[in-house]
């Protein structure tokens, strides 16, 4: 008995059917191989089908541009402010008497005369920069209750462009006591971010000729300016006092000024 017979005897055996198979499909003739020239035929339609490979591209990160509308009401509010400037120093000569008194009176400004009895100050920060802006927050933090208990961070108030400041100034309910301001600011709101290179680059010189208004607006307003001499023309109207705006300085230097501040509204 050969191999294959004792096989199917066993599988018998068992009572396990074997698997039919189609022996037909088997005796079909296989597909011939396809010539060379075919294959590189169609390996070359592949290709070609490819879609072609771009040259990688440095994507520049977009920055937001400044609205035509903003810019030319930005522009139009200048204009205006110069000329109000303008025609103050056009009526200074005309008013006489009275203008020389109220000149020879802002001549001996004596800031913090007309603070005495208050316990607490309106402050307005004008700083396009937040970094310094949350410094001068500290400082007031740190000393401005020691001289005026009841100053707290609802009397602090903060604003980040000229228009702003000058909107605050003059229209709002707050009567401020203390103007803590940048020369190097934006004139609106800037569309950028501070961590990119424009929003440096768009800080215009033009904090300190808010003074001009506060001058003639508010006389009693205390003005500490933050500007450096390298921003200065020597132009510009001088603050009451100057101080400095970067962390661990602030505090120091505003503490002295706030001494000063508060033992001229005791003598008054």
């Amino acid at each position: 008995m050969g191999q294959k017979d004792r096989h199917s005897d066993f599988v018998r055996q068992l009572g396990i059917k074997e698997p039919k198979v189609d022996k037909s499909i088997l005796d079909k003739p296989t597909r011939p191989p396809l010539p060379q020239q075919t294959l590189i035929e169609r390996t070359a339609f592949r290709e070609e089908r490819k879609p072609p490979l771009e040259e990688p591209r440095l994507r520049r990160p977009s920055t937001p541009s400044i609205a035509p509308a903003v810019a030319e009401e930005a522009k139009e509010i200048w204009v205006r402010l110069r000329k109000r400037i303008a025609s103050w120093d056009a009526q200074e000569p005309q008013r006489g008497d009275e203008n020389s008194s109220r000149l020879q009176k802002l001549g001996q400004r004596m800031p913090g005369a007309h603070l005495q009895g208050k316990r607490n100050l309106n402050i307005l920060i004008v700083d396009s920069v937040s970094f310094y802006q949350d410094a001068i927050k500290l400082a007031i933090e740190q000393t401005v209750p020691t001289f005026f208990p009841d100053t707290t961070a609802r009397n602090v108030h903060s604003s980040n462009c000229f228009n702003y400041a000058l909107f605050k100034l003059q229209d709002s309910e707050t009567a401020f006591d203390l103007l803590i301001l940048s020369h190097k600011l934006h004139l609106t709101p800037s569309p950028f971010t501070e961590a990119q290179p424009e929003f440096q680059r768009s800080l215009e010189p033009i904090g300190y000729s808010l003074m001009e208004i506060v001058r003639s607006e508010f006389p009693e307003l205390i003005v500490i300016g933050t500007a450096i001499e390298a921003e200065l023309s020597g132009e510009e109207i001088s603050p009451d006092f100057t101080m400095k705006k970067r962390w661990g300085e602030a505090t120091k230097s505003l503490r002295e000024i706030m001494e000063e501040i508060h033992m001229t509204s005791k003598q008054a």
